[in-house]
């Protein structure tokens, strides 16, 4: 026979803050052509999100391009590396700096690439617009792995600090979720007398999004126990 104590829990999905990515330029510049113009796009590592002018990133290309050529007729390469490394610290991809060689005119455009892939959650800029160093354009949140937070009262800590399974149900879908991990926030609300249980959830088909409701069963010490007839 199969021994057990299990109990109900109630939660929602939220993001795995560890998978939030902000796309925040070293530059500013003008938005030329906006690829991603909706909030909620899915995009793939790599993606092109936006193209832009930025006078700083046209006028480093620019110099790198001439020291480039003025060291290959010198044959002395170390004086490109300054001007290339203030492009690669600028975050100028590595492919459009190899390009700005091989062209013959400076390009005047520059792309933004998605960093990871996921789902575009805040969107700060349309077709047209300018923006400053430092301002987040994007926040994507990938979710191929997600959170479930769970209220537990205090009488329910003991149960918590030594469940090992954790098996979830979610509204409006038919598969059944288990995860082992989880992690019992050290904070106490004062005002519902509440503490936050985090569980960790595998969610490769995306089926899982923030917000959504889930029922939570937890089990502490399952074992296997001999019945005697």
């Amino acid at each position: 026979l199969t021994h057990a104590t299990t109990r109900k829990h109630y939660g929602y999905v939220t993001a795995d803050e560890r998978r939030i990515y902000s796309v925040t330029p070293r530059f500013g510049g003008y938005v030329v052509k906006l690829y991603t113009n909706t909030l909620y796009q899915k995009v793939k590592k790599g993606e092109p999100l936006a193209r832009i002018y930025s006078p700083e990133v046209y006028k480093a290309k620019d110099e790198y391009k001439n020291s480039y050529n003025y060291a290959a007729k010198h044959n002395n390469p170390a004086m490109t590396n300054s001007a290339k490394k203030k492009l690669l610290l600028l975050g100028v991809p590595s492919p459009e700096i190899k390009t700005t060689i091989a062209q013959d005119e400076t390009a005047i455009y520059t792309t933004i690439y998605a960093q990871k892939s996921g789902y575009i959650f805040t969107k700060n800029i349309f077709d047209g617009s300018a923006f400053n160093a430092k301002q987040t354009l994007f926040k994507i949140v990938n979710l191929d792995q997600v959170w479930i937070e769970a209220k537990i009262y205090e009488e329910e800590r003991h149960h918590i600090t030594r469940s090992d399974l954790y098996n979830l149900s979610f509204k409006g879908i038919k598969e059944r979720y288990e995860s082992k991990k989880a992690y019992l926030y050290p904070k106490l609300s004062q005002n519902e007398t509440t503490m936050t249980l985090r569980i960790e959830v595998q969610n490769k088909n995306n089926s899982l999004f923030p917000g959504m409701y889930s029922t939570i069963t937890s089990t502490k010490n399952k074992k296997t126990v001999l019945s005697l007839p």
